[in-house]
């Protein structure tokens, strides 16, 4: 099972607006709008490392879970080095 975790050198905050998460990172300046599911995942590994399985539970609790949305939501975040996976 892979582990995931927000990647440290990240200062991200984080704001929801109804169905978007806006992602502001203080260091770089950027501001990314992200998916109802991509802002519940990165807001989950706010609080720590998680497996696929736990995203997917957290994503299941709020609806947002539709075929492959976890591991889309996933490769877009790391796309944007927000997260990486990390040992379990």
């Amino acid at each position: 099972m892979v582990c995931w975790r927000r990647l440290p050198v990240r200062d991200l905050s984080l704001r929801r607006w109804d169905n978007e998460w806006v992602a502001s990172d203080t260091i770089s300046g950027d501001t990314h709008l992200l998916s109802l599911a991509a802002g519940i995942i990165l807001a989950r590994l706010q609080a720590g490392p998680a497996t696929t399985a736990e995203l997917t539970v957290a994503l299941l609790d709020t609806g947002q879970v539709e075929g492959d949305a976890v591991q889309e939501c996933l490769d877009a975040l790391a796309a944007l080095d927000f997260i990486e996976p990390c040992p379990a």
